[in-house]
């Protein structure tokens, strides 16, 4: 992810993010006892334990993938991450998550929602 460098996305952009356990791999003092190869969390949905990665990618496949939070994703956060590298006129696809929702109405952006599974399979 350290390698992807996009300053600016353009067009139809597409937005999402997704949760993964947090790793401390390669750190000489840990904190904490060590863990065993893999694992799951040790509470149910989004925690402390996750990591919150955003990806954002338009069509010319300029990505951003940046790390946002240990917790959820917040619209303040979205403003940080995005705001800058979003051209005018950009049209915005994200799925039905309100923090989506809620950062494209305060930018006025044309959000287009992703189609859901439902809608896929009939």
């Amino acid at each position: 992810m350290s390698q992807i460098k996009t300053k600016s996305l353009e067009g139809i952009v597409e937005a999402d993010e997704t949760y993964v356990l947090y790793s401390e791999k390669g750190k000489r003092k840990l904190p904490r006892k060590t863990h065993k190869r893999g694992g799951v969390a040790k509470k149910r949905g989004i925690s402390a334990e996750q990591v919150c990665i955003l990806f954002a990618r338009d069509r010319t496949k300029h990505t951003v993938a940046e790390v946002a939070t240990f917790v959820r994703l917040s619209t303040a956060t979205l403003d940080q991450l995005l705001s800058s590298r979003l051209q005018s006129g950009v049209i915005l696809c994200i799925d039905e998550k309100p923090t989506f929702r809620k950062y494209a109405g305060e930018r006025k952006l044309p959000p287009r929602s992703a189609p859901t599974v439902r809608e896929n399979n009939g």
